[in-house]
């Protein structure tokens, strides 16, 4: 009895256990669901701090660890808290890196 008992209790928490990694997955794919398809493909786009982002004249932004340039409709609001930059990095000839968008808050 004692035997059948731990095992279901065993198996309970184990059911536990593998319900919240999936929620966390779930969070995980859906924190970031609003990023436009023109600008992420599921791996472009991640949040940045907000001293990495540089505003230049004609309201363009730069990105300043990747001295990325963004302008015009790459220039988006955030539908968050956090600032994010989107770019894919492109191996052709070496290593370069392609600006999608940049999210900024509204206001700035």
């Amino acid at each position: 009895m004692i035997k059948k008992l731990f095992g279901l209790v065993l198996a309970i928490l184990i059911l536990c256990g593998l319900c919240g990694a999936s929620l966390a997955i779930i969070d995980f794919a859906w924190g970031h669901s609003w990023y436009e398809p023109a600008c992420c493909s599921g791996h472009d786009c991640k949040p940045v701090n907000q001293e990495d982002l540089e505003e230049l004249s004609g309201g363009c932004w730069r990105y300043i660890p990747m001295d990325l340039k963004f302008c015009g409709p790459q220039v988006r609001p955030s539908q968050d808290s956090k600032w994010h930059v989107c770019y894919r990095e492109v191996k052709v000839l070496g290593s370069t890196k392609q600006p999608y968008c940049v999210y900024i808050q509204n206001g700035t």
